[in-house]
């Protein structure tokens, strides 16, 4: 909502058509931060944390379909990703679903990964 603030001139009403660029400006922001943390991660976390980005809403993590379409190791070592993902706050689970918790971050993962 700041950066829609920000990017709407004085006197005048802000725009749907200036969503996206707010939503670029915030993640182009933060794009260093996102690096940093991602750079922090074991690698088979940041694979699995990648993949459930792209997919945004995430079933059946632990398939065979999702991990060879991700080229993930196995159903073991997904689950044992995904619990320490959750456990750092990384991901939110409903149900079956997983999300990135961040979707700014989901976002700038699934385009630069």
């Amino acid at each position: 909502m700041n950066e829609l603030f920000a990017l709407t001139p004085a006197g005048e009403e802000c725009q749907m058509s200036m969503i996206a660029e707010a939503r670029r400006n915030v993640i182009m922001a933060q794009e260093s931060s996102y690096a940093d943390l991602l750079s922090n991660l074991p690698p088979k976390q940041k694979i699995v944390l990648q993949a459930i980005a792209k997919e945004g809403n995430a079933k059946n993590i632990t398939s065979a379909i999702f991990i060879k379409k991700y080229n993930l190791a196995s159903a073991s070592s997904v689950q044992a990703a995904v619990k320490l993902l959750l456990k750092n706050d990384l991901l939110t689970q409903s149900e079956n679903i997983y999300r990135v918790y961040d979707r700014f971050f989901s976002e700038w993962l699934a385009k630069v990964y």
